[in-house]
């Protein structure tokens, strides 16, 4: 439509009933989106009108055989297009990330017209999860069988306060809104923009779903991972030995973003401003690494730049506490990462990649 001319010259886009009527007029062919919720019977489709109705892929049905899909950008087309309308190289890749690839959230966070910054699904009881999802921006929820694969659903139900049947249940709608704010692809939930959601909903987080969120953080990370009670050569068998963490990879990780989105965000947002959030991360932090051995560096140091970023003062002071002890317990990183041998994990280059991204900062 929007690259062929003799289409796009034809084509309108209504968002009310009035602006139908004004179709109705029209007696030369036409392509009409429709981009409001309608009824059916509202509308009277004459033979030289083209209907386009765009809708959430969740809703589509089996009988919906003209239904044409079209895909989110793969995030360097995306990138792209967004550096062709002016942005910078590295804007354009935050941004990508930031939005979720969705040019829904984009033109959202850009815009001056306050009734497009609030989402309609904001505005839906079932909504009541979000706050969590600011908390717990992606998880996995795939079965082995009857059983769960990871440990995640029990963390998510603790941090949230319900039942996960009632949080799934929620997501669930939610996932068949129209610009819906989550998706769930393979079993894995996972929130499309966590930037936007977290400005969004983060003045509502309690004072009690942050103190589960931090202590079922703290437990999680300061449990050693378990692959490091194997010998080195048979690290890359842990999964099939049994030596893996109970959570999947994928928490891990959005545990550890939104500890540095609360540090860098939460100061700015009076809500968690007043809940002291920014002293319950450095609390963490320090809890983390307090006296940390060897195992503790190892087990963290997937997560030392998100950890870093979330408290860098309190993350150097234990590097240099670290390097002060008699067995130098942080050293291990380089230790076990100087094994020339491509299948084992290099542990000092996360380590590395942190100090680096500490020291682009000029305090430092």
């Amino acid at each position: 439509i929007l690259t062929e001319k003799s289409i796009s010259d034809r084509t309108v886009v209504i968002t009310n009933q009035e602006g139908w009527r004004f179709v109705e007029t029209i007696t030369n062919d036409i392509c009409v989106i429709v981009a409001y919720d309608y009824r059916a019977q509202d509308l009277c489709i004459k033979d030289n009108i083209t209907l386009i109705t765009p809708i959430a892929e969740a809703q589509l049905s089996p009988r919906m055989e003209n239904a044409i899909k079209v895909s989110r950008p793969e995030i360097y087309d995306y990138q792209k297009a967004l550096i062709a309308i002016g942005l910078d190289e590295a804007n354009a890749r935050r941004t990508a990330l930031n939005t979720g690839r969705s040019w829904i959230v984009f033109r959202r966070q850009n815009s001056i017209d306050g009734r497009i910054i609030q989402p309609e699904w904001t505005e839906n009881p079932e909504a009541r999860v979000l706050p969590t999802l600011c908390l717990l921006g992606a998880w996995d929820a795939t079965r082995h069988g009857d059983k769960w694969a990871y440990e995640d659903v029990d963390v998510v139900s603790k941090i949230a306060g319900h039942s996960y049947e009632e949080i799934e249940r929620d997501l669930t709608y939610l996932a068949s809104c129209d610009d819906a704010p989550v998706i769930s692809l393979n079993g894995i939930w996972k929130v499309k923009s966590p930037s936007e959601l977290f400005l969004l909903f983060s003045n509502q987080m309690t004072t009690d779903q942050l103190d589960r969120f931090f202590f079922e953080t703290e437990r999680i990370l300061r449990a050693s991972d378990p692959q490091f009670d194997l010998e080195e050569d048979d690290r890359l068998l842990a999964a099939i030995k049994g030596k893996s963490r109970l959570q999947s990879p994928t928490l891990l990780n959005s545990l550890c973003d939104s500890i540095a989105k609360l540090a860098t965000l939460g100061p700015e947002i009076p809500r968690l401003n007043s809940l002291s959030v920014e002293h319950k991360v450095k609390q963490l932090i320090n809890n983390l690494f307090e006296n940390a051995d060897s195992i503790r560096w190892l087990s963290l140091s997937p997560y030392l730049q998100d950890l870093a970023e979330a408290a860098p003062d309190i993350f150097l002071t234990h590097v240099e506490r670290s390097l002060s002890e008699s067995t130098q317990p942080i050293a291990e990183l380089v230790y076990q990462s100087s094994v020339r041998d491509i299948r084992r994990c290099s542990y000092q280059a996360p380590l590395l990649w942190t100090l680096e991204q500490i020291a682009w900062d000029p305090v430092y």
